[in-house]
This record gives C-alpha cells, sequence and structure tokens, in this order.
C-alpha cells in the first residue's frame, strides 16, 4: 500500500553499505550477486497487477542480471552519494528489487553497497544475504565455481486474476456500498502535504531516577 501511495519516496528501501579495504573484482562479484540472487526466489520476483489487484510474479533466473554499478566516489562526498544511491525507488514490476552499487574511493578501498525493496526481505534477511554473496565471491575467486548446493531456480510463476466466482461473491456481498458516503476519521485532519517528519518532545528525568535504575540491572544479571 505505501508503494501504490509514495511510488517516488523509496521509503521502503533497506541499505547495507560495506567498506571493502582488500578491494574486489567486479565481474567476480557480478556472478557471486547472479548465484545469490537465483538461489532466493523472493529476489527474483516482482510485484504486477491484474484487476487492480497486485500478484507476485517470480523471474526465470535466466533472466536476471544482477549487474553492478560500479562509479567512482571520493571521500568528501561518498556519504551523500550512498544516501542518494539508496534513496533511488524500485520500480517493483520491472526491476529487480535487490541493487548493487561499488563505490571506488582514490586510495584504492571500495565500498559496496546493497539496497533491496521490503517487499523481498527485511532488515533481519539482510546478514544472510552478505553471508552468502560473500561465501559465493570467495567459491569463485578461489575455485572459479559455485558453491556447493546451489539450488535449482523456481520456473516463472504468473497467477491469474480473482476467479470469477470469487468476484461474484463480493460483488453480491457488498452490493449497494458507497465508498463516497464512508467518513474516516484520518480525512478530518489531512496534512496539505505528505511529511513523514516527526516531533520532538523533551523531557527531564530527575537525578533520584536515573540513580536508580542501575541497581534492579545489577540484580537481574
Amino acid at each position: 500500500m505505501l508503494q501504490c501511495l509514495l511510488p517516488d519516496e523509496g521509503m521502503l528501501n533497506l541499505g547495507y553499505a560495506l567498506y571493502l579495504s582488500d578491494g574486489v573484482d567486479a565481474a567476480e562479484l557480478q556472478r557471486a550477486a547472479r548465484w545469490v540472487v537465483r538461489r532466493h526466489p523472493m529476489l527474483r520476483s516482482s510485484v504486477q497487477l491484474a484487476h487492480g489487484q497486485p500478484f507476485r510474479v517470480f523471474r526465470d533466473p535466466a533472466e536476471l542480471s544482477a549487474a553492478i554499478d560500479v562509479r567512482a566516489a571520493t571521500r568528501a562526498a561518498l556519504t551523500s552519494d550512498i544516501r542518494a544511491v539508496a534513496a533511488r525507488c524500485f520500480d517493483i514490476g520491472r526491476d529487480e528489487l535487490v541493487r548493487l552499487s561499488l563505490f571506488q574511493l582514490p586510495d584504492g578501498g571500495q565500498v559496496l553497497l546493497v539496497v533491496i525493496h521490503h517487499l523481498a526481505f527485511d532488515a533481519l534477511s539482510l546478514p544472510r544475504f552478505i553471508h552468502d554473496l560473500a561465501t559465493a565471491y570467495h567459491s569463485f575467486v578461489t575455485a572459479g565455481t559455485p558453491p556447493p548446493g546451489e539450488a535449482a531456480g523456481l520456473p516463472v510463476t504468473r497467477l491469474a486474476g480473482p476467479a470469477p466466482e470469487s468476484l461474484r461473491y463480493w460483488r453480491e456481498r457488498i452490493g449497494g456500498f458507497r465508498p463516497e458516503a464512508t467518513r474516516l476519521y484520518t480525512t478530518e485532519h489531512a496534512a496539505a502535504e505528505t511529511s513523514f517528519a516527526g516531533e520532538c518532545y523533551g523531557r527531564t528525568i530527575a537525578s533520584s531516577a536515573s540513580d536508580a535504575v542501575p541497581r534492579p540491572r545489577r540484580q537481574l544479571r
């Protein structure tokens, strides 16, 4: 829903930046990324619409590129560059839901940025992705082959729209419903512009209270 309401915000992007002091081979890293994406069906999925309803499509592994965007960067602009790339929106109906960028620094250092849409992964899954990527990269560089146990890719799955009997059922149940006559409490105070800015509240804790906190903490250890 948030993706549909705010398609240009990039608010569902999950970013993970890694500084690589030794440097990596971009071509081998792309091979490793392609292998990992093929192993995880959710990473090769997209979300499309049928009859106004979203449904997930799993791409054929052969269609995936897992391309890595290699770009030059400076120390001074690195943070702003990473934030700009991490905030770039996904087209969830067409794009692969994982995006990798490799920033090349003048001193030879590199920063790998992994951005995954929340429809594919959650924050707890990112470390697993990084682990699989590192394992695959090491295997390709040292042995020229992927790690053992590569999973076969799922076939392309294209789900049909709602069944006619389902549509008929719900049309009968909600016949006569008038959405325009429904008033939600959230419509009473709609802001002029969408904003995710929060409010700041300050509160001073008495010294007696702050001094008492460590005591039960020590007792519970």
